[in-house]
């Protein structure tokens, strides 16, 4: 006979449309944003590798204070542009340039492979060199993506003030609610231990 842990009871006597506890606890890390080990790297990403950081450092310090959350911006940002209907082609194309830019690395490095065991070593060393440049380019993109974004949600929560709430205490997430609908949430603080 199996002898079940008081959590497993716990989960075989709640219907299977019911949360349990012990569910909700496993699926939201236990560590804090700015605990040990983070780094503001981790946060903020490489100066070197995008072009315009200041600018966008700028622009994620000024929405993150006025959403005040720590992490979870960019999702947040996303969502509230959405939900304000001011999620604009000026602010998708550099995202969707950088993915496609981005993806064009790896053949380019592929093709500089093939051309130089085909013995063809200035367009190869040409294909080569320009994987890198792509690299940074779709970087760079993506940083203009995310500094309009960031400034664009700024703006929305300056201006058009949507309702958000208060961190709930019992499970550490915070909901962003735009009239009566969810429009994003953040884990903001691990659970009780």
């Amino acid at each position: 006979m199996r002898v079940l842990s008081s959590s497993q009871a716990r989960k075989r006597r709640s219907p299977l449309w019911s949360v349990s506890e012990d569910a909700i606890e496993t699926t939201i890390p236990r560590n804090k944003a700015g605990a040990p080990g983070e780094s503001d790297e981790d946060i903020t990403g490489f100066k070197w590798l995008v072009l315009q950081h200041d600018d966008l450092t700028r622009s994620h310090d000024e929405v993150r204070k006025k959403l005040d959350i720590r992490r979870g911006i960019y999702n947040v940002s996303s969502a509230l542009a959405r939900k304000a209907e001011r999620y604009t082609k000026w602010i998708w194309l550099p995202n969707e340039a950088a993915k496609f830019v981005r993806s064009a690395v790896f053949p380019a490095l592929a093709l500089g492979v093939w051309l130089v065991m085909d013995g063809k070593r200035l367009p190869a060393a040409v294909v080569i060199l320009a994987a890198p440049a792509l690299l940074i380019l779709s970087f760079w993109l993506k940083g203009l993506h995310m500094r309009k974004l960031y400034d664009l949600a700024s703006d929305i929560v300056e201006k058009q003030r949507p309702t958000y709430s208060s961190p709930a205490p019992c499970h550490g997430v915070r909901l962003f609610l735009w009239g009566d609908d969810v429009v994003a949430w953040v884990r903001t603080s691990p659970l009780a231990e």
